[in-house]
């Protein structure tokens, strides 16, 4: 329901590009696939728009991720498709934002947390199949550093 985003304090909202819709429209259904065909010109200004109603950073996972707090955006390019495919990595990107948003709460924190979990997505093995792509996700993130950031990171500020 809404009614936490209205009387709580949120401090990110994440979901893929239909979950942010939806919360948006205020239709709470949504389906994966929807997400296909929600562009990332409209997803930005709802990101912004939804910010701005309920003072909160805006997180919309897609082939490019969105953070926005109200007038400004980040797009992150990193990434890889296969991360669509396993169950739970948005959980993993989830539990990620809320280690670095705990030292700082900003959209520099979050980019760090997604391109942690991108990067890492990057580097990992898929030459072998999804179980192989997972665990090796799992050690590519316990092995990521601040060079292996730089080398690779790319985002545009809007």
């Amino acid at each position: 329901s809404l009614y936490y985003l209205k009387h709580y304090p949120i401090n990110v909202i994440k979901g893929n590009y239909s979950e942010i819709y939806s919360i948006y429209s205020k239709k709470l259904t949504t389906k994966g696939v929807d997400s296909h065909y929600i562009n990332k010109e409209d997803l930005l200004k709802i990101s912004q728009d939804l910010s701005t109603m309920y003072n909160t950073m805006v997180v919309a996972t897609g082939k490019e991720d969105i953070i926005s707090y109200k007038d400004q955006s980040l797009v992150l390019k990193n990434g890889n498709q296969c991360l669509q495919k396993i169950t739970g990595t948005g959980c993993m990107l989830g539990a990620i934002i809320a280690a670095c948003t705990s030292f700082e709460m900003s959209m520099e924190a979050i980019a760090l947390a997604i391109s942690i979990m991108n990067i890492a997505a990057e580097r990992a093995d898929k030459t072998k199949g999804m179980a192989s792509f997972k665990i090796s996700l799992l050690d590519e993130i316990s092995l990521i550093n601040k060079e292996k950031l730089k080398e690779r990171i790319m985002y545009e500020r809007l």
